[in-house]
This record gives structure tokens, sequence and C-alpha cells, in this order.
């Protein structure tokens, strides 16, 4: 079975990378690039390490890289990517929601992610998503 980000290229871009600490934060945004990148713990020998999407989004605030580590979010990542398509000029937000307590004492961390297929050309021409 292949994987949903199979066919993605290498970014290439540049940007800053997203650490997800306050309840509430937010990327909003045009995708710019999708691509896929190792667990950045696994061993670089490790042929079956996980795999995690990343995205570079352009921002109000300049380019944001969200490496989907978390698994909610490579979740619900990969589900808009099923559903939708993610594709490069795509409109997503990406929301942290907080924590949720597991069994056995531990948490994850939760998100909402919402995509809009952008037409435009332009990034910003036919919305001003902030």
């Amino acid at each position: 079975m292949s994987h949903p980000f199979d066919t993605l290229q290498g970014s290439g871009g540049g940007g800053t990378f997203v650490k997800w600490e306050e309840e509430g934060q937010q990327v909003v945004g045009i995708i710019r690039s999708l691509d896929v990148v190792r667990d950045h713990f696994a061993d670089p020998n490790d042929k079956n390490a996980a795999m995690h999407p990343r995205l570079t989004i352009d921002t109000k605030d300049g380019e944001k890289i969200v490496t989907c580590g978390q698994a909610q979010l490579r979740s619900k990542v990969i589900e808009a990517h099923q559903q939708h398509g993610l594709n490069i000029g795509d409109h997503i937000t990406i929301t942290y929601t907080g924590i949720e307590s597991l069994k056995g004492g531990k948490t994850m961390k939760c998100f909402m992610v919402a995509v809009e297929e952008t037409t435009s050309s332009s990034v910003w021409d036919d919305k001003e998503p902030f």
C-alpha cells in the first residue's frame, strides 16, 4: 500500500519551523510546498523509520514550516490530503487545540486542520485570510 504523500517532492525552501506551545496557536496561509521527512529521532540507517508530512506555508508573518510529527496532526493532514488532495496554492489553517490526556498517564497534542482550494494565481488575490 502506498503512502498518501509518496509522490511529493522536496520543499527546498526556507522558513521558520513552528513549535506548538500555546493552545489556540494557529498557522494560516497558502501552502507553498509539501514533502515528507524522516522522523528526526530515527537512526539514519533505520529503513522503517516513521515519515512525516512537512508543509511550507506562506503566512502574513513570512514562511512557516510545519513538520507533522505529532500523531494527531499527522493524521489530520493525511486525512485532509485524502479528502481534498492538498495542493500547492491551497489555503490552510492549522490550529493547536490543546493537550488531551490518554490512558497510562500519556498525553497527545490535538489539532484542527481546515483546507480550502485556492483558484487564484496570486497568494492573496481573492481572500484576505487574516
